[in-house]
């Protein structure tokens, strides 16, 4: 029997807008320190400024640029209020801080889980298996306990080596389908 729900932020809880505040595609932001920023070792503040160097911005417009670029889904949102009231929920981010809280804050979604966890303010990410046991124990459950959904496979491989059950992510109604199987929704 399932006692958790965790879910990933971007592209799941997450959803990238169509329209959106700065150059169009991907920002040019220095993967290495991006990768580091996201386990805690780059402080935010330095992707950021070197960042707005590169489009001879500040670093508040880059992060205002990369705020634009996301919207909560309000739709999984509101299905994950239907979900069984016994079953533990989360959010399992692999992102730097900045971001992630603001995103939180910007839409008041941190009360709508049981626990948010970042990579960055963990020190390790998925997929590594560390992530993953965090939650659990934060959660005071196992991990053959829980359900993790995320839109990246190599993600949920790493919830799965643990016991986890994975569910790759395409759309709400998938979801929903399987939840219900799982007797979560």
């Amino acid at each position: 029997m399932y006692k958790s729900l965790l879910l990933d932020f971007g592209g799941v809880v997450f959803k990238n807008k169509k329209e959106y505040e700065g150059p169009v595609g991907v920002l040019d932001i220095d993967k290495d320190l991006w990768a580091k920023g996201t386990i805690g070792q780059v402080e935010d503040s330095v992707i950021f400024r070197e960042a707005g160097k590169k489009y001879n911005v500040s670093a508040e417009t880059i992060i205002n640029w990369l705020v634009s670029r996301r919207e909560v889904n309000n739709e999984l949102l509101s299905l994950v209020s239907k979900i069984n009231p016994d079953i533990k929920t989360a959010i399992v981010n692999n992102g730097i801080k900045t971001l992630f809280r603001t995103l939180l804050d910007k839409y008041d979604v941190t009360n709508k889980f049981n626990l948010v966890v970042n990579s960055a303010e963990e020190g390790t990410k998925k997929p590594d298996p560390g992530l993953y046991l965090i939650v659990c124990e934060r959660l005071g459950v196992k991990p053959e306990e829980c359900v993790f959904v995320d839109d990246n496979e190599e993600y949920i491989k790493g919830a799965e080596s643990l016991g986890m059950r994975g569910i790759l992510f395409t759309n709400l109604e998938n979801l929903k389908t399987e939840l219900k199987e799982l007797n979560i929704l």
